[in-house]
């Protein structure tokens, strides 16, 4: 043992004298090692000696195969850093301002971003073991969004310096996609890869496409950012083979909100100032606490505030004095100075070519800013296209490429990489507003892919300048039929400025003569639920070829593709005509041919969601029993008619809720529900199904008073919202909804702060989408007025009055374009008036309950389902004319909601516990005036009702209970009556309760 350890340390120290030693080597060493033994003490040493030298030799071979390991997994580290640019400030880079913006180079220490960060912590150690996954924490790609400046880019940074030192992490490299994944993998290290501007980076796809067929170890995390989730799989997934798309199907989301409040962002502004002082080597300027500006704003891009800090710096170097700081600048003014102290910049470089003036510089990066160039060629065909050096020579333009890369560097080719995207994005929009033949000529003369960069650049531009979309507007403009399909992939990677752009692409749309290939080749870009109003024009424009046609089967198809796109935005009025025709024709043609029967169901279940938006709900109940009709008898000869039938019932079910027959409506819930948990327990694809039913059965229960059945229901839905939307933000609508139903719940239950929770959480993803859906504001309103009602609950009256305010203000606008949201407007009228008397406002809420109990008379007289809510409206104006001591006009009213709760609650006890209520409101009344003998009967009544209650729901109804006879007590006690009188009292009361249910 100590030879061999011996001989394996003399060849170590030979391979460091002599290099690499082979097995001959090896070979030599033992055998003079048996020599040496037989001539120095016979044959024993010898053969010890020839034992010696065997191990060495075997030590040898062991450590050069071992050495050999390490040269080649080293070798294959250098390979994957090559493909990987290193997340380390770079001493090298840029020398220029912006680049102390960038996320790599920024001085600033890192803010924030606690949970975010403990998220993707979380994301990162967990090991990947399918090929799909379902949970946020096995998927092996995220997506960072958010607005440009927010700091997508420099939390993703962050979290790659923060991993554990065994971790390989880096930015992908230009034209590195292909193989990054596999130099990772030979290296053999766990790896995280950042792929910034997931929309719009050429190396994202192939990179996913490698990262499909990966697994096991060593684990490979793919980190994107970008500005929507949405845009990424719009435009990166259709280009992934269909069996790798899964990685951005089901890629959960991290978005990004701007963060910190005024005072913190007052603190960050006075560091940034320090940090960038200290980055340019000059005594940091004096800045005060107190001056407010853009950056200031907590809604804000952090990046913002950062440029301010950068710029007032600046200003202060250059003028080797104190200067007053830039929070006062609104962005774009910034970006232009920090632009003019980049342009001193430009011409300082040693490489700038004689007679280049600032104007032609400036055209001259944005010309190479929006191509991706991988020669000196290409850059000197893509400057061409620059009016100032139309008649340049081949070389001057060389020289001119070569100047412009050097100033920020994007790899091996020429294109121009200017970060941060929001200055780069103005800087763009700058040179292109300010030179009209430079639009032209890049317009022109550039291919489709290039034009595309141009589009995109704008789009982005959006989000904070009109103009951009003017100018986007006008390039399409030039060939709406070659463009439109390139300007729809650009919109989709503007973020928020989608919205309005959708609007400009749609009328484009509208202006075309489509042939029917083009069109067709138009529709197949635009993604589900993105471009809802390009997706109606682009509709109607397929039914006018269709009409065309004369083919009843193509035009019945077309008209409801149309039908359902105009539902989808919301224009209910125009949907319902569209719909029609859809029926007419469809029943028309399965008259001849039964196998139309399935479309004929499609569209009469389209027809009957048009009466019920509309809130023509007696004509949506027929239809609506008609399509579960059909669909059961097909579902009876083929299964696979199955969730048509389920989906339908939830529709039935709804109808009979619409018009107050909630015992007919149960059944149709409950079936419903059975039908998806069958479903889904096969085919996972039906759990958004099941998710919506199981929100639709706990509403039923609930109004039949079956709140602790509803719950149950409530949270189940909830939950795999919850767990869809992780995957695909497409069900954030589902989930916002079942959160306030929730919300609703366990409100009922008297669990308040629980409610309050699912409320406003509700309310954050409703607010999130009604920004990009103008069919969502309804969603959001509802929201809003639950979460005053819960505030309210909780006795935060101030501030459920703004959330209220700005219910009925949505409702009020909503109810202008559609009369089907009149009951919306009135309950939340009825709320607001009871959020002003909480203040004790008393006569702001009358002028409200008043308008109230109007509107729900006129719609109970077309709808006796609103008979509740009228009752509920009366009982409100009744109190609060009692608030205001007009009690000869309140008895009428009070009077009123006890004689309709009475009718109610004999068709459906759930009214029970308002009857009682309404009683005890009416006792209050008539104690006003002086009326006390009926005030007692009505308060006997009222504590007899809630006494069964309480018996039932203990915990629901035992406090109000408790109280009521406690103060009926107290009034006995005054009148000289026994206890024992009104025990006899509410035991007979309960008598006639028992008669008049038999």
């Amino acid at each position: 043992m100590t030879a061999g350890r011996k001989g394996r340390s003399i060849e170590r120290r030979i391979r460091l004298v002599g290099g690499t030693t082979g097995v001959g080597t090896g070979l030599g060493v033992a055998l003079g090692a048996g020599v040496a033994g037989w001539t120095q003490g016979g044959w024993a040493p010898a053969i010890g000696g020839a034992f010696g030298g065997v191990a060495s030799l075997f030590g040898a071979v062991v450590l050069d195969q071992r050495l050999q390991r390490d040269a080649e997994r080293e070798n294959a580290r250098k390979a994957r850093d090559g493909a990987l640019s290193s997340l380390e400030p770079d001493p090298r880079a840029a020398a220029g301002a912006l680049t102390l913006l960038r996320a790599g180079q920024c001085p600033i220490r890192f803010y924030g971003r606690v949970t975010e960060s403990a998220m993707l912590a979380r994301w990162d150690v967990s090991p990947v073991t399918q090929p799909k996954m379902a949970g946020q924490d096995r998927h092996p790609v995220i997506v960072i969004t958010g607005d440009a400046g927010v700091g997508k880019s420099r939390l993703a940074y962050q979290h790659g310096l923060d991993l554990p030192v065994e971790w390989a992490r880096g930015e992908i490299r230009p034209g590195r996609g292909g193989d990054a994944v596999r130099l990772a993998r030979e290296a053999g290290d766990p790896t995280l890869i950042i792929v910034d501007d997931g929309e719009g980076n050429p190396d994202l796809p192939p990179l996913l496409e490698e990262l499909a067929e990966h697994s096991g170890k060593p684990l490979i995390r793919v980190l994107v950012t970008a500005r929507s989730l949405e845009g990424v799989r719009s435009l990166v997934a259709p280009r992934l083979q269909e069996r790798h798309r899964h990685l951005l199907e089901h890629a959960p989301s991290l978005p990004l909100a701007p963060q910190g409040e005024i005072d913190d962002r007052r603190r960050w502004f006075g560091e940034a100032v320090t940090a960038f002082a200290g980055a340019q080597g000059i005594e940091p300027p004096h800045v005060t606490g107190h001056v407010s500006g853009e950056g200031d704003r907590p809604d804000e891009a952090i990046l913002v505030l950062f440029a301010q800090a950068l710029l007032t710096v600046l200003n202060a170097a250059a003028t080797h004095d104190q200067v007053p700081d830039a929070r006062t600048l609104a962005i774009s003014q910034v970006a232009r100075a920090l632009f003019d102290h980049e342009k001193a910049r430009w011409s300082r470089s040693p490489l700038l070519p004689d007679g280049l003036d600032e104007v032609a510089q400036a055209r001259v990066v944005a010309a190479l800013m929006l191509q991706d160039i991988d020669s000196e060629e290409a850059a000197v065909t893509a400057l061409q296209a620059v009016p100032d050096l139309s008649d340049a020579s081949q070389e001057r333009l060389r020289r001119i490429a070569r100047w412009a890369s050097n100033l920020y560097p994007a790899g091996p080719g020429f294109t121009v990489d200017l970060r941060p995207d929001l200055l780069a994005d103005w800087f763009i929009l700058d040179q292109l507003n300010s030179s009209p033949e430079l639009v032209r000529s890049l317009a022109q003369e550039l291919e489709g892919g290039t034009i595309e960069l141009m589009l995109r650049r704008l789009a982005r531009a959006a989000n904070r300048d009109s103009q951009a979309i003017s100018l986007f507007t006008e390039i399409v403009q030039a060939d709406p039929t070659r463009l439109l399909v390139i300007a729809v992939r650009a919109a989709l990677s503007a973020g928020r400025a989608v919205r309005a752009l959708d609007q400009h692409l749609a009328l484009m749309i509208k202006s075309v003569a489509w042939d029917s290939g083009d069109l067709i080749t138009l529709r197949a870009s635009l993604p589900l639920g993105l471009l809802l109003h390009s997706a109606v024009e682009s509709a109607a424009q397929q039914v006018i070829i269709a009409r065309k046609s004369n083919d009843l089967t193509k035009l019945a198809n077309s008209l409801n593709i149309l039908t359902n796109a105009l539902g989808n935005l919301g224009r209910h009025h125009e949907q319902l005509p569209i719909a029609q025709e859809v029926v007419s024709l469809r029943r028309s043609l399965a008259t001849d041919d039964p196998a139309y029967l399935p479309g004929l169901a499609d569209s009469l279940n389209n027809l009957s969601v048009a009466f019920g938006n509309l809130g023509r709900h007696h004509e949506q109940l027929p239809i609506a029993q008609e399509v579960v009709s059909l669909r059961r008898s097909l579902a009876t000869d083929d299964p696979a008619y199955l969730p048509g039938l389920a989906s339908s019932l939830s529709n039935l079910s709804l109808a009979f809720g619409n018009l107050g027959r909630h015992h007919e409506r149960l059944p149709a819930a409950q079936e419903a529900v059975s039908l998806y948990r069958s479903l889904s327990t096969d085919n996972p694809a039906h759990l958004p199904g099941l998710a919506n039913s199981l929100n639709n059965l706990s509403v039923a229960l609930r109004h039949l008073g079956r709140h602790h059945e509803r719950l149950p229901a409530a949270q189940e839905a909830v939950s795999l919202y919850r767990s869809l939307s992780t995957d695909n933000p497409a069900h954030l609508p589902g989930l916002a909804n079942s959160l306030n139903n929730l919300s609703v719940a366990l409100g009922s239950l008297g669990r308040h702060h629980e409610r309050l929770l699912a409320a406003q959480e509700a309310v954050s993803f409703h607010r999130f989408l009604a920004a990009d859906n103008p069919a969502h504001p309804d969603a959001l309103a509802n929201g809003l007025d639950n979460l005053g009602n819960a505030l309210g609950d909780l006795g935060r009256y101030h501030e459920r009055l703004p959330i209220t305010q700005e219910a009925v203000s949505l409702y009020r606008s909503l109810s202008t374009n559609n009369p089907a949201h009149l009951n919306d407007l009135a309950r939340s009228l009825d709320n607001l008036g009871v959020a002003f008397g909480s203040l004790g406002n008393h006569r702001e809420q009358l002028l409200l309950a008043q308008k109230a109990v109007s509107l729900w008379r006129s719609l109970a007289t077309e709808n006796p389902a609103y008979l509740p809510d009228l009752a509920s409206s009366l009982n409100n104006l009744s109190a609060t004319l009692g608030d205001l001591d007009r009690h000869h006009e309140d008895l009428p009213l009070a009077q009123e909601a006890v004689s309709l709760y009475r009718s109610l609650t004999t068709d459906n006890p759930a009214h029970a516990d308002k009857l009682a209520y309404s009683l005890d409101n009416l006792g209050i009344t008539f104690d006003n005036l002086g009326r006390s003998t009926e005030a007692l009967n009505a308060k006997i009544e009222s504590v007899a009702l809630f006494k069964d209650l309480a018996h039932d729901h203990p915990d629901l109804y035992g406090p109000i209970y408790r109280e009521l006879l406690a103060r009926l007590r107290k009034v006995y006690s005054e009148h000289g009556l026994s206890n024992e009188a009104l025990l006899l009292h509410l035991s007979n009361q309960e008598q006639d309760h028992d008669q008049n249910d038999r």
